[in-house]
């Protein structure tokens, strides 16, 4: 057993005071500060690159069809119960812009153009439980293709990419 004189109390006083007790510690307070910055520093270090980002900046296009989403889907307007889930993605691909160019060039080889992707909108497959979020990259001075698009499936229950699709939208006549 210990006595209660052999543990010591933690004790935070102001900075500079010295009327501490015997056997008391004392925690200065940017001790606290400066700890709590360190945690907050490791916490954002084990912030990681989607795994399917990762494939696709490393040119690895194993998730990458050339067409369309190919089920119905069902146009998402905002606010809704996705947003957040949406918002997630965007922000992630948003963040990685060449990503799409470097798809629709690797798979379309005769496009040479630099292509500005942009979000257009997000729809819904209430069949297979999936977003589809779109993008479009339109054509300054099109002739027959109005621009190219790329489609990321998200699965709403895993909260993965599961496919993308990418294509050449043809201009309407």
């Amino acid at each position: 057993m210990h006595n209660k004189s052999d543990i010591k109390k933690f004790v935070a006083r102001p900075y500079g005071c010295n009327c501490r007790a015997p056997n008391e510690l004392v925690f200065h307070p940017y001790i606290i500060e400066l700890a709590l910055l360190v945690v907050i520093l490791l916490a954002g270090c084990f912030h990681r690159t989607p795994q399917w980002i990762q494939k696709l900046k490393s040119d690895d296009y194993s998730i990458v069809e050339i067409g369309r989403y190919p089920h119905t889907t069902h146009m998402i307007s905002s606010p809704s119960i996705y947003d957040n889930e949406i918002n997630k993605f965007k922000k992630i691909i948003d963040k990685y812009p060449k990503i799409m160019e470097n798809m629709a060039k690797h798979f379309f080889e005769n496009e040479r153009r630099e292509l500005n992707f942009k979000y257009r909108f997000t729809s819904l497959d209430i069949r297979t439980n999936v977003l589809i979020i779109r993008y479009f990259a339109q054509l300054p001075h099109p002739h027959i293709i109005a621009g190219y698009e790329a489609q990321f499936i998200v699965d709403i229950e895993t909260h993965k990419v599961t496919k993308i699709f990418v294509r050449e939208v043809p201009l309407e006549m």
